[in-house]
């Protein structure tokens, strides 16, 4: 805030500069004419007329303001001529004046052009190096932000036309919907754990998918609503089921469930069991199959926190206690007879398999060993994370044990060789490999390489399946996600920013102006501007860094600039749509560093700048019509401005000051608009939000 009260100061200056002492005074004096009285040229008076506010009329304004002000009282309203003359006549120091022959007359200095050239030679005799400087390296980081912050308004509007990802990451769905775009400096911790929590829950995120209907679109969303349809064909399909029921092993894997009881949800209508097939006995085989996995993991489930099935000592009493053996085969066996459990053209009955009661014993015992690796592993490495010392190969083995338990069950073959392996099953255990290696990568915090399995494993099925088209979806899931990782794997603020800009798309608070029905502020535009300059000339003289006069030449009296003026805005928002409000403003600019923004654009901030800048070379008056456009902080405008002589060779990026003052005339810009102090804010009217896919009902 004091920066903007420093701004608003110093555009009321005005002649505060002859409120300085003797002193000062005389280095100013000593600064217009230069090394010697004599050699002082002054400027003329149709020069003078032409650009009131050169730097040339403004320091001769100045120089005529301090002989004025210690003159006597008869020649305080005296004209130039007169005031020029009395000094070199009485003033031996002042003897070596020139002759004021081409000197402006009284009455035009007391005109309009004279009264701002000496208001401006006033302020612009003050050293504003540092002011200036700073100002444009907010200007540009502020600019850096407001595209950053932008790429946060796009996310909310992706959740609008995509609700998918509201629902595959609904931590971060609820960040975005509480998150005001002026409020961009406390949000980027908060999003990083939104995605962290997200990324690690994908699996069962996804799974989700599968509920979500086409009326959870934007009402004229056709093209999302098509898309949402293909997703739900694409979760009917056999390979669509298939993947469901393989992410549901997949978060057992990572310990967000246990693996019996996973095992058990997949065995039912909405996962395994909905697999279809033209072929009647391979579709009953398949069906058999998975009621018989789930009998076999259901009868072994143990109550124990922490362990799936019983334990060895659990089995060893059920082996050893033979009143409790035939008990518990009675259970199964029944279980498997009231399911009518059948399998091959044959119709091959289990029940009367299972009267081979140490085939089944061996099965049991081979699934307990499995258990117990797989327990050994998990212990393992939970050890090691909290000790710190857990490296791949510790999560490796937990998938890898994981992976046999379940081949191990799904190994009827050892009960009896007649019961069949379906390829359906095959097919869903190649898949759990491959979810198991996303559950690594997940649980390891390798989330890039999760989600680029998970678009392949997609891109797989889909293809599989030749039904659903997904191709809309996987592109915008792998930016989205690819994005959320990047900011989890973010180690600080800076970090995240790049990876906003990885990603970013040319709102911020400029959102302020068009979401309210009036606005007043202080603001600043940072962009391009091209318009004509007049008086239009082809070459103006200037000096370099060494003190050496140069010769630049201009383009025709076009000027193509960067663009970077503060001054105030009167802004009428809610224009054309209250979904996508657009914003007009009246700006009138004081100031304009663009000079100083291009110099820190390519400069880093820790670079000092050479070149003396006084006030007088970024004063810039002008008059502008900016049209803000929606959900992005960009305006474009239209108007005119005065030239600041503050110039910036973009080929060499040095700052030097033009000899030439003028106007640019039908000048049209492009800029990032950045309020910088909100002075009036009139009503704000709330966009409609997008709707919760997670929560709302069909009405």
């Amino acid at each position: 805030m004091k920066k903007f009260k420093i701004i608003l100061l110093m555009m009321m200056i005005g002649t505060t500069a002859l409120c300085q002492t003797l002193y000062y005074e005389a280095k100013t004096l000593k600064r217009i004419v230069g090394n010697s009285i004599e050699d002082y040229d002054y400027p003329s008076s149709i020069e003078c007329q032409a650009s009131p506010f050169s730097t040339a009329c403004g320091d001769y304004a100045m120089f005529l303001e301090i002989l004025r002000k210690y003159a006597p009282d008869s020649l305080k309203k005296a004209t130039n001529k007169m005031v020029i003359e009395h000094y070199k006549k009485t003033n031996p120091f002042f003897s070596a004046l020139s002759d004021p022959t081409n000197e402006v007359s009284g009455a035009e200095r007391k005109g309009l052009g004279g009264l701002l050239s000496s208001a401006v030679s006033s302020v612009g005799g003050i050293d504003v190096t540092a002011f200036a400087d700073g100002l444009a390296q907010f200007l540009v980081e502020r600019t850096k932000e407001e595209l950053n912050v932008t790429f946060f308004e796009k996310l909310k509007k992706l959740l609008d036309d995509y609700p998918e990802f509201a629902v595959v990451f609904p931590n971060t769905q609820v960040f975005l919907e509480n998150f005001e775009s002026w409020q961009y400096a406390n949000l980027i911790t908060t999003m990083r754990e939104a995605f962290h929590k997200d990324l690690n829950a994908i699996l069962s995120n996804l799974i989700e998918l599968r509920d979500l209907k086409a009326w959870s679109c934007p009402e004229k969303s056709k093209t999302c609503k098509a898309r949402v349809e293909e997703l739900e064909k694409f979760f009917a399909t056999n390979e669509g089921l298939i993947m469901l029921s393989a992410f549901q092993f997949g978060n057992a894997l990572q310990g967000n469930m246990k693996m019996v009881d996973a095992i058990n949800g997949i065995s039912s209508k909405e996962f395994l069991l909905g697999i279809t097939n033209s072929d009647s006995i391979v579709q009953r085989d398949f069906r058999n199959s998975v009621q018989l996995l789930n009998i076999m993991n259901m009868s072994l489930r143990s109550v124990e926190i922490g362990r799936n099935y019983i334990s060895n000592a659990e089995f060893q009493e059920l082996v050893s206690d033979q009143t409790l053996q035939k008990l518990f085969l009675g259970l199964f066996y029944e279980q498997v007879s009231v399911a009518n459990i059948r399998f091959g053209a044959d119709n091959i009955s289990v029940a009367s398999i299972l009267v081979r009661a140490n085939n089944l014993k061996r099965y049991f015992e081979l699934i307990l060993q499995e258990q117990e690796d797989f327990i050994t592993a998990v212990h393992e490495l939970q050890s090691k994370k909290q000790s710190g010392k857990a490296v791949a190969e510790d999560y490796v083995a937990v998938y890898d044990a994981g992976n046999m338990l379940l081949q191990t069950i799904l190994n009827f073959q050892v009960i009896d060789a007649s019961i069949p392996r379906t390829t359906e099953m095959d097919k869903f255990f190649t898949i759990t490999n491959s979810v198991s290696s996303i559950s690594h990568d997940i649980v390891s915090k390798n989330y890039h390489a999760a989600v680029v399995s998970i678009l392949k494993l997609f891109d797989d099925q889909v293809k599989r399946q030749g039904v659903a088209n997904l191709d809309d979806f996987k592109s915008s899931f792998l930016n989205y996600a690819t994005f959320g990782a990047n900011v989890v794997k973010s180690e600080s603020p800076e970090d995240v920013k790049k990876a906003i800009k990885a990603v970013a798309l040319p709102a911020g608070s400029s959102s302020i102006k068009k979401t309210t029905d009036f606005n007043v502020a202080l603001n600043a535009y940072v962009g391009f501007v091209y318009g004509e300059d007049r008086p239009a000339k082809d070459r103006y003289t200037t000096t370099d860094a060494n003190g050496n006069s140069v010769d630049v030449k201009l383009n025709g009296g076009k000027a193509l600039a960067i663009y970077a003026p503060v001054g105030i805005t009167v802004s009428k928002g809610m224009l054309f749509s209250k979904r996508n409000p657009w914003s007009l403003s009246a700006f009138i600019s004081m100031i304009d560093v663009g000079a100083l923004v291009g110099y820190r654009f390519t400069n880093d901030s820790t670079s000092t700048v050479s070149s003396e800048v006084k006030f007088a070379n970024i004063f810039a008056p002008g008059g502008n019509i900016a049209i803000g456009l929606p959900w992005v902080p960009i305006s474009i405008g239209y108007g005119f401005q005065f030239i600041p002589s503050l110039q910036r060779n973009p080929s060499d990026n040095s700052l030097y000051k033009v000899d030439y003052s003028g106007w640019r005339n039908n000048q049209f810009f492009i800029s990032v608009d950045i309020p910088l102090v909100n002075l009036y804010t009139g009503k704000k009217y709330m966009l409609s939000k997008r709707r919760s896919v997670t929560n709302k009902k069909k009405q």
